[in-house]
């Protein structure tokens, strides 16, 4: 066996789907980086996997055609996603018109993969952010499977994966885009590891996981299989999220991110709203806004049927200002220095101990700033 490992790998698994010999294993270490496991005596030499690999051959690229501030019309899809409930309901709109949808979701083990939605009864399931990498698994001889058979697929993703789908399946009327803007992820054996941590701490096997709720923002939030909640911490004191708003245990890919520019692979893309402190979005807001950038016609189409049809509410918006204040838009995530600490600390001790050598005062600081004190 023969491992590559590459810094910039962002562990989509095109290479391992397309590989005609299976040789392919994509792997982790523990902290930061994912490397491709290659079987030698087996490989063809064919280059299938460096021509699909979104890092190596980014697909074509374009320039949004225009940009909307906006918000569903449906209150309580909003009020379960973490800002304007666009992709939810994208996901209605296609589903009413038996358009396959595929997301993020997290499975009965709490492994976050994309997945298909299976039906109304679902979305929720796939509403709100999730801060740790998606498993793309075999979704991709799936998705290339039901586009022969002439079925239309909408697949909202990270912008590498979209990347990596794209190199794999090809341009095609009847798969449909869309990338979230992101600013980097967590590697998920870190998540693994502070679940285990926190079911230890509980005494209790979580059942599900939520970040970004309306009531514990950039908190995590963990709830047992009756749906009561058995943990929450915020941002300050869950050493996952403080390690995560830190700039701590990215995939190592994020520092070298090709998708980090103003111009997309996708047909369409979601973000938080950002615009100036003297401004805010000229629609009615049942939470807060997103900020969706058209892409291509095709992302065109789709949008203005489903703002039709579904009632979204939304208005044009500045497309310079929306790249100026996003920077994902211009750069992408800084590999802090602390970084290199925390991979020391992690060859001889657990994330949630190294993380709280890091930044020991976190909590202190939070009280202060709460009673207003300097």
């Amino acid at each position: 066996m023969h491992r590559i490992t590459l810094e910039r790998c962002s562990g989509c698994r095109a290479c391992e789907n397309v590989c005609p010999q299976n040789c392919i294993r994509i792997d982790s270490n523990r902290v930061d980086y994912f490397e491709a496991v290659v079987d030698e005596k087996k490989c063809l030499k064919c280059g299938k996997c460096k021509r699909v690999c979104p890092q190596i051959n980014p697909p074509e690229k374009n320039s949004a055609i225009v940009a909307y501030n906006a918000c569903s019309s449906n209150g309580a899809l909003c009020m379960r996603s973490s800002s304007g409930g666009i992709a939810s309901t994208l996901y209605k709109y296609c589903l009413e018109r038996n358009i396959k949808c595929i997301g993020v979701k997290f499975d009965n083990d709490l492994k976050l993969s994309y997945q298909f939605v299976n039906g109304m009864e679902d979305l929720r399931s796939f509403a709100g952010s999730k801060y740790v990498h998606g498993d793309m698994h075999n979704i991709y001889g799936i998705v290339r499977d039901e586009i022969k058979k002439g079925k239309k697929i909408l697949f909202i993703g990270l912008p590498c994966h979209v990347a990596g789908l794209l190199n794999v399946v090809g341009p095609n009327d009847n798969l449909i885009t869309i990338d979230l803007t992101c600013d980097a992820v967590m590697m998920p054996s870190l998540f693994r590891d502070h679940l285990r941590y926190v079911e230890d701490h509980i005494g209790t096997k979580a059942h599900d996981v939520r970040f970004r709720q309306k009531d514990n923002e950039y908190g995590l939030t963990v709830v047992n299989d009756r749906g009561n909640v058995v943990y929450k911490k915020d941002a300050w004191t869950d050493e996952y999220m403080l390690a995560f708003r830190r700039g701590i245990g990215y995939c190592s890919s994020c520092y070298d991110c090709k998708y980090a520019t103003d111009k997309r692979c996708s047909d369409m893309t979601i973000k938080d709203c950002t615009m100036p402190a003297n401004e805010k979005p000229r629609i009615k807001l049942y939470y807060r806004a997103s900020q969706v950038l058209i892409n291509t016609e095709k992302g065109r189409k789709i949008w203005d049927a489903c703002v039709l049809n579904e009632g979204i509410n939304c208005e044009k918006y500045s497309l310079d200002k929306i790249i100026r204040a996003e920077k994902r838009f211009r750069y992408p995530a800084r590999n802090v220095k602390g970084n290199c600490v925390f991979r020391m600390l992690m060859k001889v001790l657990s994330f949630e101990h190294a993380i709280r050598i890091m930044y020991p005062l976190s909590g202190v600081f939070k009280e202060k700033i709460e009673r207003g004190e300097k």
